[in-house]
C-alpha cells in the first residue's frame, strides 16, 4: 500500500494541536522514543510527589516557562514550549509521515482515514508513464519477448532502439520506409 504523501501532511496539519501532539505521542510509545514524548505542561502533574530541590534540578531554566502548552524532558532536564513549531518542541512532522506510511503507524491510530491517503493507482500508472508531449505526437507500442508491452514516441523510434523497463533487453527498431522497393 502506497501513501499520498502530501495528503498525509495535509491530513496531520488538519488536525487540532491536541490531536497532533496525540498522533505524535502513539508514534512515540510505538517506537519506544519517550525522550520525545510531548506532555501537557501541568507542573502539578508533571512534578507530583517531588521536593522543590528536586523539580529544579529536573527543568532547565532557560527554556522553561510556566504558562507554555507543552513539556517534554529533553537531556537538559523539563523544557517547554508554546506552539509545536517551536524550538525546544521535538515535533517534526516528517518523521511523523514517515512513521506513518513506512512503519505502518496507521495501524495505531484512528486520528486519520488512512484509506483517504492512499495514493490514486490511476495516479500513480500515470506518474510512471512517459510523457508524449502534445496530443499530436504519435506513439508506437511493442511487446518484448518478456510479454511487456512499451510505448514510445517518433523521438524514440528514430534513436534506433530503447531498453526494456521490465527485463532490460534492447528493443531495436528499423526506420525504413516500406514504400520502398
Amino acid at each position: 500500500m502506497a501513501f499520498d504523501i502530501e495528503k498525509v501532511r495535509e491530513a496531520i496539519n488538519d488536525l487540532s494541536e491536541w490531536e497532533q501532539v496525540e498522533l505524535w505521542n502513539e508514534r512515540c510509545e510505538d517506537e519506544n522514543y519517550m525522550d520525545d514524548y510531548i506532555y501537557d505542561n501541568d507542573p502539578d502533574e508533571l512534578m507530583c510527589g517531588q521536593k522543590p530541590s528536586d523539580i529544579l534540578s529536573r527543568v532547565d531554566m532557560e527554556n522553561y516557562d510556566l504558562n507554555s502548552d507543552w513539556a517534554c524532558y529533553s537531556i537538559y532536564g523539563w523544557v517547554s514550549f508554546g506552539w509545536l513549531s517551536d524550538k525546544n518542541s521535538p515535533f517534526d512532522i516528517d518523521e511523523l509521515i514517515s512513521w506513518y506510511c513506512d512503519n505502518e503507524g496507521y495501524e495505531q491510530t484512528d486520528l486519520l482515514d488512512y484509506e483517504e491517503l492512499i495514493e490514486d493507482e490511476e495516479d500513480e500508472d500515470f506518474e510512471e508513464g512517459f510523457d508524449f508531449g502534445d496530443e499530436d505526437s504519435i506513439i508506437y507500442e511493442v511487446e518484448c519477448a518478456c510479454g511487456e508491452v512499451i510505448n514510445f514516441d517518433e523521438e524514440t523510434l528514430e534513436a534506433g532502439s530503447m531498453k526494456c523497463p521490465n527485463c532490460g533487453e534492447t528493443l531495436e527498431f528499423s526506420f525504413d520506409d516500406e514504400d520502398e522497393e
